[in-house]
């Protein structure tokens, strides 16, 4: 069953993104079995960054949650 994981950026995720983003890209690749599609969103001016939204595929909803 698929899934929408929706997250939304803390007000500093940019100034703290440089020390996470390898610990970022190892656990997406760890998931991509997982993973159908996923990716940043932004706000209306097509600039800012929201968040993000990934699409999963787990048997149900508690799995998608752990």
């Amino acid at each position: 069953m698929w899934f929408m994981i929706h997250n939304i950026n803390a007000t500093d995720a940019l100034t703290r993104r440089p020390g996470f983003e390898q610990a970022h890209w190892d656990y997406l690749r760890a998931a991509q079995d997982r993973m159908i599609t996923a990716g940043p969103y932004f706000s209306s001016d097509g600039k800012t960054r929201v968040g993000s939204i990934f699409i999963v595929d787990f048997p149900d909803a508690a799995a998608a949650e752990a």
